[in-house]
């Protein structure tokens, strides 16, 4: 699971959410300058709809995002945050 700041347009309303999503090990890669941690392997079950939300999470949880487009609710847009 990873978390981030994600610009969105909601109702045509653009700002920064909380964005959550699980993603696989595989896709994640470390600049060399930033000092390695060990990462938590979590064993999760085989069907991704059941895969845990944060508990008390305040944002826009995608679920499972292992690879293409940044998974979405209907009424909700990604802008770039560049």
């Amino acid at each position: 699971m990873i978390t981030w700041q994600q610009r969105v347009s909601i109702n045509g309303d653009g700002r920064t959410m909380p964005y959550a999503a699980w993603v696989p090990a595989g896709q994640m890669s470390q600049p060399t300058w930033i000092e390695r941690e060990a990462l938590r392997v979590v064993k999760l079950p085989v069907d991704p709809a059941q895969w845990p939300c944060l508990a008390r999470w305040d944002g826009i949880y995608a679920g499972p995002w292992p690879d293409g487009d940044l998974p979405a609710p209907d009424d909700v847009h990604i802008l770039s945050n560049g």
